[in-house]
């Protein structure tokens, strides 16, 4: 997946799109109320 994702040309925020969507992240549990705080920098 990685692979598909990266081209030469890639920006460092699609590369932090790419790493922070990776399978491996899906199991970290995230602390209460963080969900908000982490769609608010999402935003930004």
């Amino acid at each position: 997946l990685f692979s598909k994702s990266l081209t030469s040309k890639t920006k460092i925020k699609a590369l932090l799109d790419i790493v922070a969507n990776a399978a491996e992240y899906e199991r970290i549990p995230i602390r209460h109320h963080e969900d908000n705080i982490l769609k608010q920098l999402a935003t930004r």
